[in-house]
């Protein structure tokens, strides 16, 4: 997964996450790291492997593919010129198939070398309500920076897809808000429900969308406000019976 671009001091930065196997099942299974493009040239350098995760879980829905839960990431830059890397993780780091969390690291000065990299903190807080056992989904994030020290990270989780008695990963979904001023070492309060309840539209249900289709997700800070948009889904195959939606929000900060 290769997550877009960002310039610091004109240079692009690119946030890289890459399977060690050809069906990402390895132990770790996927190493993420970041490249850095110099402003003007095709000159480009490969960090070395900065985070490593484990084999993902299984989609629900075979035609998923084997990785559709594994291997995301994404990056930003504040003002300060501050690097962030948002990445998936097994809560359990060492074990195959653990339930994805969402973690965060951050670069102030050298960010070509792992030792310029340092791990800050979860982003999600999937275990905040529901989740039983800790058994739900935090997947796909996506980060955007801000003035020198803020964060704003927003991802998806099935907290909620326990409330119906059965965590099945096929309900549940909402996508979640968390902001934070102090480079991600602690977040402004818990994470905040976007996604909501559309009894129009077959994919919503009262707890949450019924599947993920985060590869149609993003957010914008523009002033004071936060501009979100993502992707829900039915299954994972859509088409004219079970059809998708890309929705939006925007939110005074």
């Amino acid at each position: 997964m290769v997550r877009r671009p960002l310039y610091a001091a004109v240079n692009a930065w690119v946030a890289w996450g890459a399977c060690e196997s050809s069906n990402c099942t390895d132990l770790p299974a996927v190493d993420y790291r970041v490249s850095r493009t110099l402003a003007g040239t095709t000159t480009t350098a490969f960090t070395p492997v900065l985070a490593q995760a484990p084999q993902a879980p299984g989609c629900p829905y075979g035609s998923c593919g084997f990785a559709y839960f594994g291997g995301q990431d994404a990056i930003a830059i504040d003002a300060a010129g501050t690097l962030y890397l948002a990445w998936q993780d097994g809560q359990s780091h060492s074990t195959k198939l653990s339930p994805p969390v969402v973690n965060l690291s951050r670069c102030s000065t050298d960010c070509l070398s792992g030792g310029g990299w340092s791990f800050v903190n979860r982003v999600d807080d999937k275990t905040a309500s529901a989740c039983a056992a800790s058994e739900c989904f935090a997947l796909f994030p996506q980060l955007v920076g801000g003035a020198a020290g803020q964060v704003f990270a927003t991802w998806m989780d099935d907290r909620n897809d326990s409330l119906d008695g059965s965590t099945d990963h096929v309900d549940g979904w909402n996508l979640w808000y968390r902001s934070s001023t102090d480079g991600g070492t602690t977040w402004t309060g818990p994470g905040q429900r976007i996604s909501w309840y559309d009894p129009s539209q077959s994919q919503s249900q009262p707890n949450g969308f019924l599947f993920p289709y985060g590869d149609y997700e993003d957010i914008k800070i523009l002033g004071s406000t936060a501009h979100m948009i993502w992707g829900e889904g039915v299954n994972y195959a859509g088409g004219s019976t079970a059809p998708g939606a890309v929705l939006y929000r925007s939110m005074h900060l």
